[in-house]
């Protein structure tokens, strides 16, 4: 439900499921869904190709030297 709410941009509902901790306490429902807003951002297409696509890198180069030891064998 969360997600969806994120999704849609429905930071005035996510305020009032926030439990409010340290500098929050007081503020109202308002200034907690501005603050919510600036939490959220789109990925960049870097950040998206770092965080999915290294693994895949490293795995492909470890199998390309696995082959190039077993060619020699």
């Amino acid at each position: 439900m969360m997600t969806y709410r994120i999704l849609r941009k429905d930071y005035l509902y996510l305020a009032d499921c926030v439990v409010p901790i340290g500098d929050q306490i007081g503020m109202s429902k308002q200034e907690l869904a501005n603050m919510l807003r600036t939490k959220t951002r789109k990925f960049t297409e870097e950040e998206i190709n770092e965080k999915f696509y290294k693994g895949r890198k490293m795995q492909k180069i470890a199998k390309e030297k696995d082959d190039h030891y077993i060619s020699k064998l």
